[in-house]
């Protein structure tokens, strides 16, 4: 990959695929400066800004990975993956009512999905609103979730609720 850089160095695609590569040799620091070269000559590269976004997030670089992440949800034509991982930032960094309003983004593009419903739940809690939470974590079951921490979510947000008998 580095050969046909030398041959053609305003190739993005080229340019990220050598991040790919730096990715998987865990070179951090090279795989960020092909996917920021990447970004710099397409600006509009959404799979590039997902990566360099990604890479941030697993450093903990939490506003770097945000704006990163942002700019991927908007340009990839299938944005559930980045929407994903900028709600991990978002909670990282304490912005609930961040997290919430993507999660609710991401339930519009997967109904059915159980996890969902169950973060919402935490999302809420933070936020203080309980009767919502409960009401994620109910649609949650509702949609086949099984696990007990789901249950036991429910049940501790009825606590605090103050619906001893529900919980």
């Amino acid at each position: 990959i580095e050969s046909a850089l030398r041959e053609v160095p305003e190739k993005a695609d080229a340019h990220f695929n050598l991040g790919i590569a730096y990715t998987l040799k865990e070179d951090m620091a090279q795989a960020i400066r092909s996917y920021q070269r990447a970004i710099e000559i397409d600006q509009h590269y959404g799979k590039a800004f997902y990566n360099l976004g990604t890479l941030y997030l697993k450093q903990g670089n939490i506003q770097e990975a945000i704006l990163k992440l942002e700019q991927a949800a908007k340009l990839l034509p299938d944005p559930m993956k980045a929407l994903w991982n900028l709600y991990e930032a978002y909670r990282s960094d304490g912005l609930f009512t961040k997290a919430l309003a993507n999660l609710q983004r991401l339930i519009e593009l997967e109904p059915d999905d159980a996890s969902l419903y169950n973060h919402l739940g935490i999302c809420y809690v933070k936020l203080g609103d309980y009767a919502k939470a409960i009401g994620a974590w109910k649609r949650s079951i509702k949609l086949g979730a099984s696990s007990q921490l789901i249950h036991y979510n429910l049940g501790k947000t009825y606590e605090l609720y103050g619906e001893f008998s529900n919980a």
